[in-house]
């Protein structure tokens, strides 16, 4: 399975009613065998990869994208900071394989 969802910390997330539940680059450890945060159950699942990205860049908006991750590259501590700084990333992008 693949996905991309709306990561917690965007006002995307915030806005739209058809978003029910939040979603960081952690949730999907719930999911995987044999890790610590797997509470849903042995599901078998195996990650892939799971990483945080700015949406839009194939869209007129790109340069606002690529300005906002030059400067969000510029933050000291950015990986602790991104589930408090709201508009850091958009989107969790995550891979998983059943076994």
């Amino acid at each position: 399975m693949e996905a991309v969802v709306p990561f917690a910390a965007t006002i995307t997330y915030f806005s739209d009613p058809t978003h029910c539940r939040p979603w960081t680059d952690q949730t999907v450890e719930y999911f995987i065998k044999g890790h610590p945060s797997c509470i849903y159950g042995d599901f078998g699942f195996t990650l892939l990869f799971n990483r945080l990205l700015s949406s839009g860049m194939n869209s007129p908006q790109k340069a606002q994208v690529t300005i906002r991750r030059v400067l969000r590259n510029l933050i000291p501590f950015r990986g602790q900071l991104k589930h408090m700084i709201m508009g850091m990333y958009d989107e969790v992008h995550f891979k998983l394989l059943k076994q």
